[in-house]
């Protein structure tokens, strides 16, 4: 099966499961997509851009890659695996960052202090 053919299936089962983009007017306004591109993509006739993608997917709230998984279920879709090394970089990561917000706002209230 083409990913074309794995799109346009996957756009049918998104738009019948969510009644904001239900229709081809909604998905088009709420997309921001021009008709023939998005005709394009329902039928499986054209290619689309990665640009298009990304504006269809944010109308269904998904990322792109996952309009591109086979047999999507719109109760359920596809999520990336995160093993331990990826929770404790960005646990690590989130923590950096306080901790630079902290002596941002420090050092910033240092600086009021000695203006005055």
């Amino acid at each position: 099966m083409k990913l074309r053919d794995v799109l346009a299936k996957n756009i049918a089962v998104l738009m019948d499961a969510k009644a904001d983009v239900g229709t081809e007017v909604l998905l088009r306004r709420k997309a921001k997509l021009g008709g023939g591109t998005l005709d394009g993509a329902r039928q499986a006739t054209t290619s689309i851009t990665i640009d298009s993608l990304e504006k269809m997917a944010a109308a269904f709230r998904l990322q792109p890659w996952q309009m591109l998984v086979p047999d999507i279920n719109p109760d359920s879709p596809p999520q990336l695996k995160e093993d331990e090394s990826d929770r404790l970089f960005y646990s690590g990561l989130e923590q950096k960052i306080h901790l630079l917000q902290e002596e941002v706002a420090q050092y910033a209230s240092a600086k009021k202090s000695t203006e005055r």
